[in-house]
């Protein structure tokens, strides 16, 4: 899977600010495709894609 060590990290694509083009949709894919699986084998659980946010906000 492209990108998985990135996603699976705090500090993935230099923690945020080299965000590939075509992360959020390959994320997005493997996101629906593994609830897909999930929902197949009887799983109560889901995974929900989460961005972080910035814990340090710029102050104008």
């Amino acid at each position: 899977m492209k990108y998985w060590d990135e996603y699976q990290s705090k500090w993935g694509f230099g923690d945020g600010d080299a965000v590939p083009p075509d992360a959020y949709l390959l994320r997005y894919v493997y996101v629906r495709e593994l609830n897909r699986e999930l929902v197949k084998r009887d799983s109560a659980v889901r995974l929900l894609a989460y961005d972080r946010g910035c814990d340090q906000p710029v102050h104008a």
